[in-house]
């Protein structure tokens, strides 16, 4: 008999299989069903008895990144699973790196080939998560945005002072 293959005698007791049949090599854990209590009485299907033993279904409720690199998911059941882990690339010569766009480069022959390795071990950086790194902020353009937004406020604080002198001036007329 194949596992999980219920056998009945006519009086519609179980007959085989009798101990618990275990099913293995499922992803996350194995799954043991007990059979000794089915019968094959003609009566209507009922759950008699329904129990769980592991975690509901559960929604993403925030990913979370290390100072060592692991990215971790966690789910509104309570559960926290690791997605993986983030691999830093190390040069032998940093200056030698060519831009190829704000903040992306690649290597060339001046900075050596890239060596993969994970966060704080053997001369890699940390992650620092939620922190903003230098070379992902481009001077120039943020103090053009800030002379910009400067301007913008003067000639709002302009057009108020205009308005005010008008309204003043109206005031002065009718009396």
């Amino acid at each position: 008999m194949d596992d999980g293959e219920l056998t009945f005698s006519k009086t519609g007791a179980i007959e085989s299989p009798i101990t618990k049949v275990t099913y293995e090599g499922l992803p996350n854990s194995d799954i043991t069903v007990d059979f000794s209590g089915a019968t094959q009485f003609a009566t209507p299907f009922t759950a008699s008895a329904v129990t769980q033993d592991g975690k509901g279904a559960g929604r993403l409720t925030g990913l979370e990144i290390d100072n060592y690199g692991n990215v971790m998911a966690g789910y509104s059941n309570g559960e926290n699973v690791s997605l993986g882990k983030i691999i830093l690339a190390n040069f032998s010569n940093n200056a030698g790196l060519k831009q190829i766009g704000n903040s992306t480069f690649s290597a060339t022959a001046a900075s050596g080939a890239a060596e993969l390795g994970e966060a704080a071990v053997d001369g890699f950086g940390n992650i620092m998560s939620g922190s903003l790194e230098r070379s992902n902020v481009d001077i120039t353009e943020e103090l053009v945005n800030l002379i910009t937004a400067q301007r913008n406020y003067q000639a709002a604080a302009k057009a108020m002072e205009t308005t005010t002198s008008m309204t003043q001036t109206i005031i002065n007329i009718r009396n």
